[in-house]
């Protein structure tokens, strides 16, 4: 029994049992307008008036006395048995787990591509890092070579070991999405700590976070 299983069968019941105290409910008030003509057919002499009546008072008052304990048989079965559905209606919890799991595993396996195109893109940062590096440090030697002053180029030359910013200001929703594996990195100590840096990576993690953490960029 699922939830919307379970709350329609507690409303059914709760249902039946509201039906048969508003019948119960209305019986009384019928009973006390008979009983009030019966009073007055006794005191105008109506006798066979009052005697008509009587019966039809007696047949309420037994059916308000056998609803009376109909009712408080009936919610009391049904408090148990709503207490049982809701038993069953917890067990199920654990196919709704299945079900939901089972989803997550197709986002996950839509996910892979992705990861792995990320992974690739952030080598190709590392590459294109490196590749800046190379070229400031040929810049650089002509400062040496010639002995150039610092005063004597642009403020707005970048400095030595200024970083590119790459993937900056790029998001990844959620760690879980980026997970290095072992077979993505090396064995060597550096690698290993490496990936702990990433997977301990928390949500709403950067881009560059990642890559920093990677050491595609240099830490802040």
């Amino acid at each position: 029994m699922n939830l919307n299983q379970f709350y329609e069968d507690k409303q059914t019941k709760n249902q039946r049992v509201k039906e048969l105290k508003e019948e119960l409910q209305a019986n009384s008030d019928k009973i006390k307008e008979l009983e009030d003509k019966y009073n007055k057919a006794l005191v105008n002499g109506n006798e066979k008036e009052a005697d008509n009546i009587f019966p039809k008072i007696t047949k309420l008052k037994e059916g308000i006395k056998s609803d009376t304990y109909k009712i408080e048989k009936l919610e009391k079965l049904n408090k148990e048995a709503i207490r049982n559905n809701a038993i069953s209606t917890l067990n199920h919890l654990e196919k709704v787990y299945n079900d939901y799991e089972n989803k997550a595993k197709e986002l996950e396996i839509q996910a892979k591509p992705l990861e792995d195109e990320l992974i690739k893109l952030f080598s190709k940062g590392w590459d294109l890092q490196n590749e800046y590096r190379d070229i400031t440090r040929k810049y650089y030697s002509l400062k040496d070579s010639y002995d150039i002053k610092n005063n004597e180029y642009s403020s707005n030359v970048p400095g030595y070991s200024t970083e590119l910013k790459i993937f900056k200001n790029s998001r990844i929703p959620s760690h879980s999405v980026i997970t290095i594996t072992p077979s993505q990195v090396g064995t060597s100590k550096v690698e290993k700590e490496r990936k702990e840096r990433i997977n301990n990576l928390g949500p709403n993690t950067s881009i560059g976070d990642y890559a920093r953490a990677s050491r595609i960029l240099k830490q802040d």
